[in-house]
């Protein structure tokens, strides 16, 4: 599979430190209407699950390819990590190389 400009989410991204939050989740069955707080109320976007974030708090993304652009400016600080991570590793791909073909 051609990755392009793809971000393997497999790795855990983390800012330093290590005061615990809440988690939220992202997988292709959400709803970006949910919650996000457990797997059955999945955020369906990353960008809905970065936006809930705060610093300590973890985003676990499910299996899949996500296609879009995430972007955020304040996730973390010194004090506390904040963690992106795919909930299996390398099963979670973010294509913001490829355009979104919006449903019928």
């Amino acid at each position: 599979m051609k990755m392009g400009v793809a971000m393997l989410l497999g790795s855990m991204l983390a800012f330093q430190s290590g005061v615990r939050g809440a988690e939220y989740f992202v997988n292709r069955q959400g709803n970006d209407a949910n919650n996000g707080a457990s797997r059955q109320t999945a955020f369906l976007t990353i960008q809905k699950g970065v936006d809930a974030l705060k610093p300590g708090d973890t985003l676990t993304i499910g299996l899949g390819e996500y296609f879009e652009n995430v972007t955020r400016a304040d996730l973390g600080n010194a004090q506390t990590d904040t963690v992106i991570r795919a909930e299996i590793p390398r099963t979670a791909v973010l294509r913001g190389d490829v355009p979104v073909t919006p449903s019928p």
